[in-house]
């Protein structure tokens, strides 16, 4: 029997400062659309499902549906991005997810599909810009690494994939890359901005999709943990884990300027 339903993810709405906050999707486990019963028991049997293991990170909505990554940090994650209808809240507020694009582009080990991701971007065109970081396991001991880091872009409307490229090992290592974020300029031919939380060698990483080539830009400064902000306090427990680069945002577009702060007035 199916299981469905320990929250993991509520998306919330506020639309009146002085409304409440309103639960629309949560989970206690998170469970999938399996094509048969005998399919997701022996799934589950083989240790190809453990539930406990899988976790949404990231979320973003394109018309009906919100789409949501699982990266696979321990093992037992069937797929690692997924989607569930936008529609209207109902009784049922934890749907199964459904693998994106496909359960086949969802393989462990297939290096044509999808391994480990942990955000996506969607462009106005409705192009999934899809980062896959190859290693899985990666809260283990001993990560395995399955493929090399690649970018994908996936066509929501014409439902194929348009773009597949794999970074060089110099701008994100095999062995030590963490494709964290990513946000997209369709602009110049487009591009990516992909932040790289590797413990060894952080980083922005760029893609120019009009030029199919990537690179990297390290900044020991901006982008490395600051040693004096890592320790902080959970439940009265200290706790040190020094951060690098992580999240990022992409702001509009501003006027060159030699020297001084940019304010409203100046934008473009």
């Amino acid at each position: 029997m199916f299981r469905s339903g320990f929250v993991v993810l509520a998306v919330l709405v506020l639309s009146v400062p002085a409304e409440k906050f309103k639960v629309i999707r949560e989970w206690k486990y998170l469970n999938f659309t399996w094509s048969s019963p005998e399919v997701y028991q022996t799934t589950h049997d083989q240790g190809n499902y453990i539930p406990e293991n899988n976790i949404i990170a990231g979320v973003k909505q394109y018309h009906e549906y919100y789409y949501l990554t699982l990266p696979r940090m321990k093992p037992g994650v069937p797929a690692t991005l997924t989607r569930v209808p936008a529609g209207p809240v109902t009784r049922d507020t934890a749907p199964l997810l459904e693998p994106f694009p496909s359960w086949a582009m969802n393989q462990v080990g297939d290096c044509q599909a999808l391994q480990n991701v942990q955000n996506v971007e969607v462009d106005a065109k409705g192009q999934m810009w899809i980062i896959d970081g190859g290693r899985t396991e990666t809260l283990g001991s001993a990560p395995v690494v399955r493929c090399p880091p690649k970018l994908v872009i996936y066509d929501i409307n014409q439902k194929s994939t348009t773009t597949f490229y794999t970074f060089p090992d110099e701008v994100a290592s095999y062995n030590s890359s963490f494709l964290y974020d990513i946000v997209v300029d369709d602009t110049d031919g487009g591009y990516a901005y992909i932040s790289d939380n590797s413990a060894k060698d952080p980083g922005l990483i760029v893609f120019s999709l009009k030029q199919h080539h990537s690179w990297k830009i390290r900044h020991s400064a901006t982008m490395h943990a600051d040693k004096r902000a890592s320790a902080f306090k959970v439940n009265s427990v200290t706790v040190s884990a020094p951060i690098n680069i992580a999240g990022i945002a992409l702001g509009p577009r501003v006027k060159q300027q030699k020297e001084g702060v940019v304010v409203s007035e100046e934008r473009e």
